[in-house]
């Protein structure tokens, strides 16, 4: 047996990290997209993701909000996931 033991993921910490770096993202391809004309193309199809997300500040606000709840969500599931499958295989 292998007797390499993998660690686990904190499923909150996880969700913030991944939540948080995916706001991030958003926010920075809405300026790409507003001063630079770069990803308009990958920023509509955010905007049909996330309702209320828009190329002024309230819209990004609101589309980075929305953002950080989805990728929290799926950050926790995944961690959670992960910690499942860990101990089982």
């Amino acid at each position: 047996m292998d007797t390499y033991r993998y660690g686990v993921l904190s499923p909150l910490a996880f969700g913030l990290a991944l939540g948080l770096l995916w706001a991030i993202s958003i926010v920075v391809l809405a300026i790409m997209a507003s001063f630079l004309g770069y990803g308009i193309g990958l920023f509509n199809a955010l905007s049909s993701l996330y309702i209320g997300l828009s190329l002024d500040v309230v819209g990004v606000l609101i589309g980075a909000v929305l953002g950080f709840v989805d990728a929290f969500i799926g950050g926790v599931i995944w961690a959670y996931l992960y910690n499942f499958f860990v101990k089982r295989v």
